[in-house]
């Protein structure tokens, strides 16, 4: 170790007697200064035509994404210039001055040699990264709060990548005396490393995927995006080590003749051999890590779920033309399933050179991924990892929930656009994968055989006795129903939830002191953001979303519940809420909160329930008559709000798996779904959570992307001034000064 020391050593006073350490590092940090300059001034310019459009969630306004990404790939591309140009002198210096064979005759081996000459060269690009990552993370932090997770992981890449360069920079230093040539050799072979996964779309389809798994950008790609992945680590520490090995051969054998020189070699090739089949291995079997806030990059546990369970072999074919720029994206999602189960295969497809497989799989359009299974198959247009993951499950299963929407009684309509209609609830859930009908209940007062779900949504009169009736036996039946009930509900319909315990408030929840006035809402509408229940799986993944209804009602159970019977509250409005019992202040837009009348939040105002049929419809006492509340009279008719303990767990792992309960889920609200509203923040989710869980695919529930973290930041003409100056002259002229200063006292020691 002392002797390595001592290379090291020796190195670093040489790096500082000559002109390369102040040019080298004033070069890199007035490149790296001057990307991350343009950068930000783009940024800006984004966040504020995002402004002004409106359009901010259509904007990629994230710090990690937009800004330090791209700084992390352009900083690769920095030290593959100039790094280079510290590694070239390292040997080939030594042969030109005539030193090397005075130094080889010190008691030092030649694999020391190469590791304390790597170690000077890495140690030089770390000190590089320093210097400038440590002033450009605090422009970020100055511009807003970046996420720790990516910052790390592109750092950690950055190193893995000077170090790859110092090794092979060390190699050729170690075959020539000229340190121009070595300078060439070592740009060129990392140039050739850097650009080949770009040349994937011009070459076979074969030879294309071999040269994405040795491009070097595509594996620290990752890394610059937050994600550290098995796969790429062992790539850069396989090519470092291959380099460290080459190097050592090579010096060794500079002494050496004929077959004992080529000998010197046979450890380089063992090792060579042993990455090619360890890399397959660890690509079959890969370990990644999101180092982002929200994880954004990773599969949902939902859609690893499904796939970890495939029984059956699922085949994925994707068209794409080459030089689109969504088949990136494409690509890393379908490897990114093939990762996580060995029967999920999938294969890139060009359209303009391929016809045949174009007519055969019967594709019109572009950007189409065709998914088979069990002889079934199915066109996704452009398809993100909800519909993807959904379509797999559905061919999977052989599966397509039958959804069924009452109608004839002044339910909002599924086929109107207006902002109070339900057509974008419809597409919605074709979309994902169900098959909605309309059910008109009086026509056979029977609901059909294959319905997976029933949803009554806000019916304006009441149902005949006949329809209620139809729809207790098709619940007592393990049926599951979704009701949403407005205030002013038909007494018929209350008096059919009664037969539940489920009692409707009557009333209207206000979202006091303008809770919502800064975005614009209306204090009749009622906010959930924090009162989800993140247990239930319907709305597990809701914390954090804020969820909007306009002119909804309180819920609550009218008794104990009986056995069989359990109920769980998954939505409450804030504390900062009441319920308004004042039509008149309601219908004026005025509500005013009164003491002993309104009703103060928390308020309940969506309600699930598991219902044991066996345990429930059997049980003695329990009749078809609406259940009276028991106990001595209170002024709140909802004398109690549960804390639901979850049945026991009796069904097997499997993600395909149904447990045989009906269930039931109460909102107080309808408008949340409708055109207007659907896509408000996390009224979507809540959609496809709910309906998921009554349609007993709990593995669908929030299969949404996740959502990226915006950071708008427009800078003002004075912050733009000094961040350039800052980044482009002030900076790198503080280090390169202070480099030329140490050079100097040294050239006159």
């Amino acid at each position: 170790m002392r002797r390595l020391c001592a290379i090291v050593g020796r190195e670093w006073s040489a790096f500082f007697r000559g002109a390369a350490a102040p040019v080298v590092a004033t070069g890199f940090l007035l490149l790296s200064g001057l990307f991350f300059t343009f950068l930000a001034y783009g940024y800006s310019q984004l966040s504020l035509e995002a402004q002004k459009s409106g359009h901010l969630q259509e904007a990629a306004l994230n710090l990690a994404d937009s800004l330090w990404q791209p700084l992390a790939m352009n900083c690769a591309g920095i030290l593959l210039l100039l790094l280079p140009a510290v590694t070239m002198r390292l040997l080939a210096e030594e042969y030109r001055s005539g030193r090397y064979d005075l130094i080889m005759t010190w008691p030092v081996p030649e694999w020391m040699w190469v590791a304390g000459k790597f170690l000077f060269a890495f140690t030089v690009g770390a000190a590089f990264l320093a210097a400038a990552g440590g002033f450009l993370i605090a422009g970020l932090i100055w511009l807003g709060t970046p996420e720790a997770g990516p910052l790390l992981a592109a750092l950690l890449g950055l190193l893995l990548v000077a170090a790859l360069i110092a090794a092979w920079g060390v190699f050729f230093s170690t075959l020539f005396e000229h340190q121009i040539v070595a300078y060439i050799l070592t740009f060129a072979f990392l140039l050739l490393l850097y650009v080949a996964g770009g040349l994937e779309p011009h070459v076979p389809a074969p030879l294309g995927r071999m040269l994405v798994d040795l491009s070097l950008i595509e594996h620290f790609r990752r890394f610059a995006r937050g994600l550290v992945d098995s796969r790429d680590v062992l790539y850069f520490l396989g090519w470092i080590a291959l380099g460290l090995a080459a190097a050592t051969a090579s010096l060794s054998g500079r002494r050496l003749a004929g077959a004992r020189r080529a000998g010197r070699w046979a450890p380089v090739a063992a090792l060579a051999a042993l990455l090619v089949v360890a890399s397959p291995l660890v690509a079959r079997f890969p370990l990644t890590g999101d180092w982002t806030r929200n994880s954004r990059y990773s599969l949902s546990p939902q859609t690893a779920a499904v796939l970890r369970d495939l029984a059956v072999d699922v085949k994925a074919t994707a068209f794409y033309q080459r030089l689109d720029p969504r088949r990136g994206d494409i690509t890393n999602l379908l490897a990114a399933f093939a990762d996580r189960s060995p029967r999920f295969r999938w294969d890139m497809v060009d359209p303009d050179r391929e016809l045949g497989r174009l007519q055969a799989f019967g594709v019109t359009t572009t950007r189409t991924v065709v998914v088979e299974a069990e002889g079934r198959r199915r066109n996704l247009p452009d398809p993100d990892e909800g519909t993807l993951i959904n379509t797999v499950h559905r061919l999977v299963t052989a599966t397509r929930p039958v959804v069924y929407y009452i109608v004839g009684h002044g339910e909002h309509r599924l086929d109107s656009e207006e902002r109070a209609g339900y057509s974008a609830l419809a597409a919605l859930l074709q979309g994902q994968g169900y098959e909605v009908r309309t059910l008109l209940l009086v026509d056979e007062a029977l609901v059909p055989s294959d319905a997976d779900l029933v949803v009554l949504s806000a019916p304006k009169t009441d149902l005949a006795p006949v329809e209620t009736a139809a729809l207790g036996r098709y619940v007592r039946d393990g049926g599951s129903v979704l009701v949403l009930a407005d205030p002013g509900t038909p007494r018929s319909v209350a008096t059919w939830l009664a037969e539940y315990n489920v009692g409707l408030g009557g009333d209207y929840l206000v979202t006091a002191g303008g809770a919502g006035a800064s975005l614009g809402f209306d204090p009749r509408v009622a906010i959930v953001d924090e009162g989800y229940d993140g247990e239930h799986p319907a709305t597990r993944s809701m914390p954090g979303l804020a969820t909007f209804f306009p002119f909804a009602q309180s819920l609550g159970l009218l008794r104990d519940p009986p056995p069989g019977f359990d109920a769980r509250f998954i939505l409450r409005t804030g504390p900062r809420s009441w319920a308004d019992r004042d039509s008149t202040t309601i219908a004026a837009g005025r509500p005013r909160y009164t003491e002993g009348v309104d009703r103060p939040g928390p308020l309940p105002l969506g309600v699930a329930i598991d219902i044991d049929r066996a345990r429930f419809f059997g049980v003695e006492g329990i009749s078809a008559a609406p259940l009276a509340p028991t106990g001595e009279p209170t002024k709140n008719p909802f004398r109690r709000q549960l804390e639901w303990q979850p049945p026991p767990q009796t069904a097997p792992s499997s993600v395909f798996a149904a447990k045989p309960l009906a269930r039931l889920v109460v909102i107080g609200d309808s408008d949340f779904a409708a055109n207007a509203n659907l896509d408000l923040y996390g009224n979507r989710d809540l959609v496809l959570g709910t309906i998921a869980w009554l349609a007993r695919e709990a593995v669908l529930v929030q299969l949404r992307p996740r959502g990226r973290i915006d950071q708008p930041r427009v800078l003002s003409p004075t912050e733009r001034d000094l961040l350039g100056w800052s980044c482009i002259l002030g900076w790198p002229l503080l280090v390169g000064g202070t480099c030329a200063v140490v050079v100097a006292r040294r050239r006159r020691a």
